[in-house]
């Protein structure tokens, strides 16, 4: 599929080529969060009046038809196909727009001689349209007194509002300004973060100064809106938005590799991607796979543009759902998945892993499977441990230094994780109760 430029109010087309279809069948989604099916084989799903499917054009062709294109058919939209893995295939549907002018100034204005006045033009299109003032009677327009002169800078928009660059190519902003006296052009991110102009860790600054903005070895972080201003010392400044979208293939961690549970009881499998542009996601067993339903759940969150968690949740676990899971993004750059096993178990022990302030849980730093002597379970010869069913609550003091004790408290058929940073000179003390 390929990317679609079409006026307001026309019809666009979605073709997507496929060879050697045999018994395999075509389902088209616009690709929002989550991602929304509009059509299945030559059967339509959605907004009959809005969505038409043309299935074998050419023998080989199937094409979804949008009808009278608006803003929110703004987006992305993409072709699939129901293989092993699913082939997967996307285009972005841009929307142009006429130049508008809102009338913000009445049709005449009176204003005492001496005295300052404002005619504002408000203009509004895609791509933004530019705004020139002219007299009638093509006399010079005096910005101060009758013998005045100067001119505002005014920006020509010779970038797109959005940009996008493929992760690890190089990319040039453009902010022609114009204006009497001449005006000077800054750039910045609207995030407030450091512009970096050689990869991800380059020199960077918080500002540049300069019409041309030259981003070398674009990453993910350098994704973000970035701003150009251009004054002259005559009001208003004027201002001016570029999108940068850098794409790049998905990348799938679990955030746990392998998740114990016990039958009749609930597992939370999670991945975190990072992918742009968003991808469609799916989780499978054994090669099939799962949707929503009495034994499954699935939701999703997005905590950065470029980055989610999807959650695969398995209710009521029975013996035929411990296995493998899958959970694989995709989008117009590639294809990545992680697998998660779920096995059956019951780990009951306690243990405690020191790490430096700010670092994560590895895996392997606590192991179900090696669970470690239990000092509650024996008697000591001095007399000093109990036996375990005269225990019934643990307490540990944790010393007033810049660490994290990170205690990890296996139950029953359930992982719970606690993490306590000490800042200041303080003692915490926490109580862990022991089954």
């Amino acid at each position: 599929m390929e990317n679609v430029t079409a006026l307001k109010g026309q019809d666009v087309e979605f073709r997507c080529k496929v060879s050697n279809l045999g018994k395999h069948m075509i389902a088209f989604l616009r690709a929002d969060i989550p991602p929304r099916l509009i059509a299945f084989d030559e059967r339509v799903f959605r907004q009959r009046d809005k969505y038409e499917v043309r299935p074998r054009v050419n023998n080989d062709e199937w094409v979804l038809v949008v009808k009278n294109v608006q803003e929110n058919d703004i987006g992305g939209y993409s072709c699939q196909l129901n293989t092993d893995p699913i082939l997967s295939r996307a285009g972005y549907l841009h929307l142009r727009v006429p130049p508008y002018v809102a009338r913000t100034t009445a049709s005449a204005v009176e204003i005492r001689e001496g005295h300052n006045v404002t005619l504002s033009c408000r203009a509004f299109g895609n791509p933004p349209p530019t705004v020139v003032w002219r007299r009638q009677d093509r006399q010079i327009i005096r910005f101060n007194g009758a013998t005045g002169y100067g001119v505002p800078p005014y920006v020509a928009r010779t970038t797109a509002s959005a940009v996008e660059i493929r992760e690890g190519h190089n990319v040039t902003l453009s902010c022609r300004a114009f204006g009497n006296p001449p005006p000077t052009v800054v750039w910045r991110r609207q995030d407030r973060q450091i512009i970096r102009f050689n990869g991800a860790t380059g020199y960077g600054a918080s500002v540049f100064n300069g019409s041309d903005l030259v981003l070398t070895k674009v990453s993910r972080k350098h994704m973000s809106e970035y701003v150009c201003v251009a004054s002259n010392g005559i009001p208003p400044d004027e201002s001016w938005s570029v999108k940068l979208h850098v794409t790049f293939e998905p990348i799938v961690i679990p955030q746990s590799k392998v998740v114990v549970a016990v039958t009749g009881g609930q597992a939370t499998l999670v991945c975190n991607v990072e992918a742009w542009p968003r991808p469609t996601m799916t989780w499978e067993k054994n090669g099939e796979e799962i949707f929503d339903s009495t034994k499954y759940a699935i939701s999703q969150q997005v905590s950065e543009k470029y980055r989610s968690m999807h959650i695969l949740t398995i209710k009521n676990i029975g013996p035929d759902q411990f296995g493998t899971y899958r959970c694989t993004a995709i989008n117009d750059n590639g294809v990545h998945f992680a697998d998660i096993v779920v096995r059956e178990g019951e780990p009951t022990y306690s243990n405690s892993v020191l790490l430096t302030e700010g670092s994560g849980f590895r895996d392997g730093d606590i192991d179900a499977d090696n669970e470690p002597d239990d000092p509650l379970d024996s008697d000591g010869a001095d007399g000093e441990v109990q036996k375990r069913e005269e225990t019934s609550l643990a307490s540990t003091t944790i010393a007033p230094s810049r660490v994290s004790h990170f205690t990890t408290i296996f139950r029953r058929g359930e992982l719970m994780q606690q993490q306590i940073s000490s800042a200041s000179d303080t003692e915490y003390m926490f109580n862990v109760a022991i089954d």
